[in-house]
């Protein structure tokens, strides 16, 4: 069976695909609107917090400070003052603060920013699971738990995750999750529901909310949809051209798809994913071995995302590599 263009083919991690055909619906886009509006006060206090710093990066801090201590439950803030302080002071420190902070006061919320901030998976989930001990309602922190246990197989996770968002349908941060590993479970129709839901952040761009859609739209089998969802881009946004590339192909224009990616990669050559995809269209539409080898190994080579978000392209390209230079090869990986 031939391999999606898009996304290195979203094959599921987990051994039985299609298991969640009989969960529970998700809550419908009035729902969210309506959950969202209830929430409008949160996240008109995120963009007021995004704008003081935007305005004054050196005194803003104060302004942002003065309204995280008239809202100490507001998770969202918490976070994204965090992660601002992650650009201005470095990993490093900011975990240094969050783990200071949690030896003061091991209170839910510094259990759960401390967590985020924590590279070792076990301390992670310790600390996620500390965090809902003490406050079982904290919606963020039932967030990540479902998140390390999807990283850790959990077939249970999904069901979990959409019985979450029926209790809240305003849940952004649940809305997100469930758009990142609908595909790993063969649910692209749930990942379309999700990309539809966005934008969440008041100051996010709609060029990311847009490439997801059309990301979801493509996973979906609607290529002349995602294309369509594009079309407002920019021509020459090497994200978007990937995307449209690969939409291109799926709509059976595979030498269309060809020209994008060449000039994605005369733009930039060490783009990983573009000489990825391109192996793919070589390998699959456009067969020419010696040219699908070449960008396979391109994207081995120039590769730097972190290996669990990259771990199926490099499952795959390293099989057909495998193949293509004679060696023997085991069971190849899962395929859509």
């Amino acid at each position: 069976m031939r391999c999606s263009l898009l996304l290195a083919c979203a094959c599921a991690v987990f051994p039985a695909c299609g298991l969640f055909r009989s969960a529970p619906e998700l809550p419908s886009l009035d729902q969210v609107r309506i959950a969202r509006e209830e929430q409008d006060p949160q996240w008109q206090r995120l963009r007021a917090a995004y704008d003081a710093l935007l305005l004054d990066p050196l005194r803003g801090w104060s302004e942002v400070e003065e309204m995280a201590s008239r809202a100490p439950g507001d998770a969202r803030l918490a976070a994204m003052i965090q992660d601002l302080r992650v650009e201005q002071q470095g990993e490093e420190a900011v975990r240094a603060q969050a783990q200071s902070r949690y030896e003061e006061d091991p209170s839910a919320m510094n259990a759960w920013l401390l967590a985020r901030r924590t590279v070792e998976k076990p301390r992670r989930l310790e600390l996620v699971e500390q965090a809902l001990e003490l406050q079982p309602g904290h919606q963020q922190a039932q967030v990540m738990r479902l998140a390390l246990r999807a990283r850790a197989g959990d077939l249970e996770v999904l069901d979990e995750l959409i019985r979450l968002l029926r209790r809240h349908p305003g849940l952004a941060e649940g809305w997100r999750l469930l758009g990142e590993f609908a595909p790993l479970y063969a649910r692209p129709d749930l990942a379309l529901r999700a990309a539809e839901t966005e934008p969440w952040s008041p100051y996010a761009s709609q060029r990311t909310s847009t490439i997801a859609l059309a990301e979801a739209l493509l996973a979906g089998g609607k290529p002349e949809q995602a294309l369509q969802a594009l079309s407002e881009l920019e021509v020459d946004d090497d994200a978007v051209a990937v995307v449209r590339a690969a939409a291109h192909a799926a709509a059976g224009r595979p030498e269309r798809a060809q020209v994008i990616l060449s000039q994605v990669i005369v733009r930039d050559p060490g783009n990983a994913i573009a000489h990825f995809n391109l192996g793919l269209l070589y390998r699959d539409y456009l067969p020419d071995d010696a040219l699908a080898e070449q960008h396979l190994q391109a994207y081995l080579d120039q590769s730097d995302l972190p290996t669990e978000q990259d771990l199926l392209r490099r499952m795959q390209a390293e099989y057909w590599l495998m193949q293509y230079r004679g060696f023997p090869a085991a069971d190849p990986p899962v395929q859509p």
